[in-house]
């Protein structure tokens, strides 16, 4: 009976002290007040997987970068690193965002072949200081795993002060270290030869081979907005152009309505006119350039040329002639702008659907499930739509 009952008073002394340990408040980085401290998960487990640090958004420049990097080395020991290097205004600029939503920032984590992506600002305070609102965004499900509200001052961003703020800032999201890292293997002994030592190293997506490394194919999510931008332009200018070079072109070789139909209608004319010497005959029109015809100088039976400098054959002909003239320069100079523009159309449509670097995870999810699509024939006539995979 004394046996049970100094096991129940452990017991509870055990449950008292689990208590107080989870009502106790989270410590404050040390001379920092934490005004607020929201945590969206009970902790962010060490992974050694690609995490980016980008680069904070601050109204001190040289402070933030310091802070940054800082931050950066930090989250390395806790085995979060191995991300592209960028800062947050670029990420926003980017992909278009007009905030800090998760839900667009987590295409910059995909962009920096990262599983984690860690942004924040920092905002000068009325207490001269600074607020420091960081978070850790879960890329593949667009979540925040952990944020964090830190009021810092001046003196916690002075020297060697920067990588303590930094180690406690990081306390405070992923959870105190329960142990240092692991101390890198000793170097072996001279009996073993030269043996260089083998250091842990953080994996990374480019260490995944050419499946993950190599270019793909798709419309990447979200797509920058400069891309669609310079699609639509080009795509605008070409159907614009193209339909005005079109236009014109049917328009001078239409004999319905257009300008060869004209210049048939003035030939006929000139045959019936009470001047022989201004006739411009329609029938030669497959061997004789009928405006060249008529801008020449009429001549005799001898081949004499008649009447004064600048005469023509037929001048009504000839300002018909220079009028279509100018409309065959102006489709010159469209058919030149529809070229451009589609050739445009053509380099961004390769910059929206032609990627370099590891594929979304959606992607590389269809292609490791070998999505295939067939259309096979039956009997009888038709065909039957074929759909496999891996499920």
């Amino acid at each position: 009976m004394a046996a049970m009952l100094a096991a129940f008073n452990r017991s509870a002394s055990v449950l008292m002290a689990a208590v107080v340990a989870v009502g106790a408040p989270a410590p404050a980085v040390a001379g920092v007040w934490v005004p607020t401290l929201s945590r969206t998960a009970p902790e962010v487990p060490m992974v050694d997987d690609p995490a980016a640090v980008a680069a904070l958004d601050a109204d001190d420049p040289e402070r933030g970068t310091a802070l940054t990097e800082a931050l950066r080395r930090a989250f390395a020991l806790r085995g979060m690193s191995g991300g592209s290097k960028t800062s947050l205004p670029e990420l926003r600029l980017a992909l278009g965002c007009d905030g800090d939503e998760p839900a667009c920032l987590a295409g910059a984590g995909e962009m920096l072949s990262a599983r984690r992506l860690i942004y924040g600002t920092m905002r000068a305070s009325d207490a001269g200081g600074w607020a420091l609102q960081i978070m850790i965004l879960e890329v593949e499900t667009a979540t925040v795993a952990a944020s964090a509200r830190i009021a810092l001052t001046p003196e916690d961003l002075q020297g060697a002060r920067v990588d303590e703020t930094a180690t406690r800032i990081v306390d405070q999201l992923l959870g105190p270290q329960d142990s240092p890292p692991p101390p890198p293997p000793p170097e072996a002994s001279s009996s073993q030869g030269d043996v260089e030592p083998v250091y842990p190293t953080t994996r990374r997506h480019s260490d995944a081979g050419p499946d993950r490394d190599g270019g793909w194919f798709g419309l990447e999510r979200p797509t920058p907005p400069w891309k669609w931008a310079g699609f639509g332009t080009g795509l605008g200018v070409t159907v614009v152009f193209g339909a005005a070079t079109l236009g014109m072109g049917v328009w001078l070789n239409s004999s319905n309505g257009g300008f060869r139909g004209d210049l048939l209608a003035l030939a006929e004319q000139s045959l019936t006119d009470q001047n022989p010497l201004n006739d411009v005959d329609p029938s030669a029109s497959q061997s004789v350039n009928l405006c060249e015809f008529a801008a020449e100088s009429p001549t005799d039976s001898t081949g004499a040329p008649i009447g004064g400098p600048g005469q023509v054959r037929n001048a009504t002909i000839a300002k018909a002639c220079d009028d279509a003239g100018g409309t065959r320069r102006a489709m010159l100079a469209t058919g030149i702008v529809t070229g451009v523009g589609a050739l445009t159309t053509l380099v961004f449509t390769g910059l929206l659907l032609i990627h370099r670097g590891p594929r979304p995870k959606r992607l590389e999810a269809w292609r490791h499930r070998g999505l295939q699509v067939g259309l096979d024939p039956v009997g009888g006539g038709g065909a039957a739509v074929r759909l496999g995979g891996r499920f």
